[in-house]
């Protein structure tokens, strides 16, 4: 048979076994990002089977007027009026909730517009006397009055102001007990201070006044998230969630939209220089709590769940009063220039979710590059963009990123086309961003989070093999290594090197063409032997073998490359993902599945055999 009958005496299986080989010496001295496979966040959640549609509720003595216009620019919303009748609430009830389990915590949340009416009751309730109410003054834009009975406690209550005159209200409670039967009544007040029972007002109605509605919310956590829209079932929706590895732990990476494992992540180290890459609610340069300018648009904080399962993205609203699309930018502050664009060659990423408005738009000074956040697809007009890149990392979210030498400011906006000589959007909506990384270098890393007005450091990742740990099962005449691993990022990405500390003797698998394997004895050259036109976007299967004037190497089951005149340098460890230059220890970036070490110098039949 072709296939080795030796067995390999080092077997890192890092693709399927998740961990690392106690021999491993591992460090990086910070947290690192990756997708573990397995976790997922609960993202969009609306547990309304109903939310804009109010005739599906139950009207409590009360009327709809459907078609009304709504803040989203459409025409779905509805005016709510009250009948005549004596003694009564007048609203709307919905029953079709169930149960609230034990302790459940949730936020309930709807959009409201004055009409006749100024004040909106809003109650979630389960059994007798068992509820949480809140008054909203529609006039003024506040919370009234609040009461609660029972278990249920009002932890948080809100109103924010959206647009033409529209309000969002908000309500985060939690239950303290099972309820069973659970209802939401949102009616209106004739302005009275009295508070009915579960915080229903009863009152003679005047057969026309009333209020407009849309919108309707409710999930089960402790805090809101953007809206999202029912019609006839509830919404309940997970995402994969970006983990953070403790420092000198080990990242196991893993697509995040296939699931497939990557094996171990190996990057060098990279600095964010955004500040606060998760707050951009704080308006001015000047200001000590952003680093950020936005225009023609507003923030909204109530974004969608981040990649990472937290409530810190923003939706970059844009301004209806315009055509231009508006968003967040970073010019006119020499400091902020020379830190955010310093000289060399830079990545700058985000993360964007299409809130209405498809395309995001990198433009670093007049160089754009619009990214379609429907197809995952990336178009430029530019000629001083160096690369640009889009990944899809679930429920909507892409990773954008721009490689440039040449920026000149920083624009960061939105747009309903990807036209080079127009930025425009039409009616409401927007994007929504969250995790920005600004880094020194030609492709970008995975994301690092600043929490401050100060950039953060991710140091590299350090995985070697020295000492008895190595000697137990390297052999110094003759053997062979087998690895399956994924460029990421430069020309040259090495996978490992088995060296003596220095660059005069070592032995390295290199993803780069017709190099893949290189040995060097006592300073000189001994040989550089590989296959050109590796395919760089899928893993690598390599399969290098040493024997003095017989050292070969074989590529994804291709042609075998050899080299007849090699001689064999002592060595005394493996270093993963690191290579001497210059007797300078440099680190590179990699996906590894697997490395194998075999004690013997395997045939050229076995190097394709184990590399198809």
């Amino acid at each position: 048979m072709n296939y080795p009958q030796i067995k390999p005496t080092l077997n890192l299986d890092f693709s399927n076994t998740k961990t690392l080989d106690p021999r491993i010496n591992f460090r990086r001295g910070t947290p690192g990002a990756y997708y573990d496979g397995k976790t997922y966040t609960k993202a969009e959640e609306n547990l309304l089977s109903y939310s804009e549609d109010f005739s599906e509720w139950h009207s409590v003595f009360s009327t709809n007027e459907t078609s009304q216009n709504d803040p989203s620019g459409g025409t779905g919303a509805t005016l709510l009026k009250e009948d005549d009748s004596a003694e009564e609430s007048h609203g709307l009830r919905f029953d079709g909730l169930g149960s609230f389990a034990s302790f459940t915590t949730f936020t309930f949340s709807v959009y409201l517009k004055k009409k006749e009416r100024d004040y909106v009751d809003v109650s979630i309730h389960g059994a007798a006397n068992q509820y949480a109410s809140v008054r909203f003054n529609l006039s003024g834009g506040v919370v009234d009055q609040s009461t609660s009975a029972g278990q249920f406690t009002i932890l948080e209550k809100n109103i924010e102001s959206v647009t033409g005159d529209w309000y969002r209200a908000i309500i985060t409670a939690e239950t303290g007990g099972s309820n069973s039967d659970a209802k939401i009544y949102i009616g209106m007040s004739n302005d009275s201070d009295v508070v009915g029972d579960r915080g229903i007002i009863s009152y003679t109605g005047d057969g026309s006044s009333g209020f407009y509605i849309w919108g309707a919310q409710l999930e089960q956590r402790d805090s809101l998230t953007a809206y999202t829209p029912t019609n006839g079932d509830p919404i309940t929706k997970y995402q994969p969630q970006l983990m953070f590895a403790s420092p000198d732990q080990p990242r196991f990476d893993h697509d995040p939209i296939t699931g497939e494992s990557k094996g171990l992540l190996i990057e060098e180290s990279r600095t964010n220089l955004v500040w606060y890459s998760e707050n951009f609610a704080v308006k001015g340069i000047s200001n000590p709590e952003s680093a950020w300018l936005y225009t023609r648009c507003s923030l909204d904080t109530n974004g969608p769940i981040s990649p990472d399962g937290t409530t810190l993205s923003v939706i970059m609203k844009h301004d209806t009063t315009v055509t231009n699309g508006g968003g967040l930018y970073m010019s006119g502050d020499s400091d902020l220039d020379d830190k955010y664009i310093p000289a060399g060659t830079n990545t700058y990423s985000w993360y964007a979710k299409n809130a209405g408005v498809n395309f995001f738009v990198i433009n670093t000074g007049g160089n754009k590059v619009f990214f379609d956040l429907t197809n995952g697809t990336a178009k430029s007009f530019a000629t001083l963009i160096d690369s640009y890149g889009i990944e899809h990392v679930g429920n909507g979210w892409y990773r954008c990123h721009v490689v440039t030498s040449q920026a000149t400011n920083l624009y960061f906006y939105q747009s309903d086309q990807d036209d080079d000589a127009s930025q425009t959007v039409s009616g409401a909506g927007g994007v929504a961003v969250w995790g920005p990384q600004f880094e020194q270098g030609s492709f970008p890393t995975s994301y690092i989070k600043t929490t401050s007005d100060a950039s953060v450091t991710r140091s590299a990742d350090n995985a070697s093999i020295t000492g008895e740990n190595f000697s137990s099962w390297y052999r110094q005449d003759e053997g062979s290594v087998y690895c399956e691993a994924l460029k990421n990022g430069l020309s040259t990405n090495v996978v490992l090197s088995i060296n003596d500390a220095t660059d005069d003797n070592r032995m390295f698998i290199n993803l780069r063409d017709n190099e893949q394997f290189e040995v060097t004895k006592n300073s000189a050259n001994q040989a550089q032997i590989g296959k050109a036109g590796i395919d760089y976007n899928n893993f690598n299967k390599i399969c290098a073998t040493y024997k003095k004037d017989a050292s070969s190497v074989c590529v994804d089951g291709s042609t075998v490359s050899s080299d007849t005149t090699c001689e064999i340098p002592y060595v005394d460890r493996l270093l993963i993902g690191q290579n001497y230059s210059s007797n300078v220890l440099y680190n590179y970036n990699c996906y590894i599945k697997k490395i194998s070490y075999y004690p013997q110098r395997l045939t050229n039949e076995q190097l394709q055999q184990l590399t198809k």
